[in-house]
């Protein structure tokens, strides 16, 4: 079971998320934006951080390079930004320290997917 952190500024989205991932016995804590996603991240231990790039206050951008100080964590960005397959956005987050890039809306097979290939 891992510890797995979900910032995004959509409720239903984190909702989402949410369902899917405790299904598979993983615990989730929200976030709404990047700033409550560090504080959480500086007061619990997190195995996965899963990240929006496009928020208020403190974008996924600015929070990836934050979290990337915390290096044992592992990243998966979502994104309704670009459409599926943009190479120049797979390497930038790659290039951060994120694992993997789902585009929303994605499908829960392939949050499955990119959850158990962390694990």
């Amino acid at each position: 079971m891992a510890n797995i952190l979900v910032v995004d500024d959509v409720p239903e989205v984190r909702a989402h998320i949410k369902k899917t991932v405790e299904i598979l016995g993983h615990k989730v804590v929200e976030a709404q934006n990047g700033n409550e996603g560090i504080r959480l991240i500086k007061a619990n231990k997190f195995d996965i951080v899963i990240l929006d790039l496009i928020m208020p206050e403190k974008g996924g951008i600015e929070t990836l390079l934050e979290i990337k100080k915390f290096d044992k964590i592992k990243k998966i960005i979502i994104t309704g930004m670009v459409t599926s397959g943009s190479s120049v956005l797979n390497d930038l987050v790659t290039r951060l320290g994120a694992s993997n890039v789902l585009f929303k809306p994605f499908r829960k097979s392939e949050l499955i997917n990119a959850i158990n290939c962390l694990m």
